[in-house]
């Protein structure tokens, strides 16, 4: 599974996206890690994909990665596998 979320940031994404979309994508997430999506050891993939907001280009991708991983696990407690 390929999901988008632009920011791991709630003001952000909803700024972009709209009021609410950053909860309900967070539950939407959640309930993919519960079925076994992008968790450790699962062949079940699920990658992010992130949009930058703006005419701008994108940080690098290694280090935009580990923001989301670290971001999602403590806030949220979202695995994903790329």
């Amino acid at each position: 599974i390929v999901a988008s979320l632009p920011c791991y940031l709630e003001e952000n994404v909803d700024r972009q996206r709209g009021a609410g979309v950053f909860a309900r994508s967070i539950a939407v997430l959640r309930r993919l890690n519960g079925l076994g999506y992008g968790r450790a050891g699962s062949d079940l993939e699920l990658s992010l994909v992130y949009n930058p907001q703006g005419p701008s280009l994108p940080p690098e991708q290694h280090r935009l990665e580990v923001e989301y991983r670290q971001r999602l696990a403590t806030g949220y407690g979202i695995e994903f596998t790329r």
